[in-house]
């Protein structure tokens, strides 16, 4: 019996030493893949900064770039000048004019609204803006998917010059409600900045408040997006970029733009780090129930949601929106089921493609 307990003590020994051999095996192997892991972040890191100095080299990008890889920020940078007389470098935290990515804050803005039960998708133009002949064939929904058959003002044969004056709203829609529809509404798609435009003025209708105030208590205060706001030609912002043109390979100030004349549909000013900081919160739904989420980023007409495209291509699937004013262009999208997020803000409004840009980052990053 006692050999038998010696032997029983002996195998316990040897089991308890080949369990801590196994997790010490464990660890180091974890450990190296971990290793593995980090060495192939830093190959893409550097793949993706070569390929911006390449492009900055060639001026062909210049602007801020934020690559995110779910929580983990690959790439915050900036590449060539925010100010090329003053000689002022681009960098993470420079402002630009974002253009139409301003149309996800405005559909939020509405989502917001219908969350708070003050409005719904189905309520039609007319509830708000009693003076538009067409307002109780279109509804709201109609508005946030470009479907309503609205023309867009800067479609107007007059508005290269109206661009170059300061209107109000008012103004502009004036000239908007005078036009006869494109189609029936819903049964077409058409790209249309009078549509969010309308849906700026429905916010402050319902809200009490104006389309600045009512972004800012509710969309950029609650995310922390601190460099964020409705540009004003009169405003001092701080780290702000010029906007410029590409003409026979030089560079040259952008055309004058008045941007009362963007406004809801693309007045917005930021950073790609409040832009993340935005994309992050969108995706975990902490901007709006996960059933108006659904409801934003779900196509109705020509891959377009509310504010939002969405596409497949391949194996992957993206969520995007761009934007083009004078002297600047964005891009910012969100790669699912990878959460991959990728924004590119550039002050200078004919170069590089940023589709292109985008897609040359999928393959540094190995989607495609």
């Amino acid at each position: 019996m006692e050999t038998i307990h010696r032997f029983a003590a002996l195998t316990g020994s040897n089991v308890r030493k080949i369990t801590s051999r196994i997790i010490g095996l464990t660890d180091i192997i974890k450990l190296i893949i971990s290793a593995l892991e980090g060495l192939v972040l830093i190959g893409i890191q550097n793949k993706l900064k070569s390929y911006f100095s390449s492009l900055e080299e060639k001026m062909q990008f210049s602007g801020s770039v934020l690559v995110a890889d779910s929580n983990e920020v690959l790439l915050n940078d900036g590449f060539g000048m925010a100010n090329y007389e003053l000689l002022v470098k681009n960098s993470r935290s420079t402002v630009f004019r974002i253009a139409s990515l301003t149309k996800q804050f405005t559909a939020t803005a509405i989502l917001k609204l219908v969350e708070q039960g003050k409005i719904s998708l189905d309520d039609p133009v007319s509830l708000f803006i009693e003076k538009y002949r067409h307002g109780s064939k279109i509804n709201i929904h109609q508005l946030l998917s470009n479907t309503s058959g609205i023309p867009s003002y800067t479609e107007f044969s007059n508005f290269q010059q109206d661009m170059l004056m300061n209107r109000s709203v008012d103004q502009i829609l004036d000239s908007v409600l005078q036009k006869e529809l494109l189609f029936e509404p819903g049964t077409q798609y058409d790209y249309s900045n009078s549509g969010y435009l309308l849906l700026g003025k429905i916010i402050e209708e319902v809200s009490g408040q104006s389309y600045e105030e009512f972004l800012t208590e509710h969309i950029f205060i609650p995310h922390n997006m601190n460099n964020t706001g409705l540009d004003s030609n009169k405003l001092i912002i701080k780290n702000r970029a010029s906007g410029y043109y590409l003409s026979e390979n030089k560079l040259q100030n952008c055309t004058y733009f008045d941007m009362s004349n963007a406004h809801s549909a693309g007045g917005i000013y930021s950073t790609a780090e409040d832009l993340y900081l935005w994309n992050s919160a969108l995706f975990s739904c902490r901007v709006m129930n996960e059933g108006l989420f659904r409801t934003m980023i779900t196509p109705i007409k020509n891959n377009y949601g509310y504010g939002i495209v969405r596409f497949s291509k391949g194996d992957i699937e993206i969520v995007m929106h761009d934007g083009n004013i004078p002297g600047y262009k964005t891009w910012m999208q969100r790669i699912i089921p990878n959460n991959i997020t990728v924004i590119l803000l550039s002050n200078i409004e004919n170069g590089e493609s940023l589709s292109e840009i985008s897609g040359e980052i999928e393959k540094i990053m190995g989607l495609n």
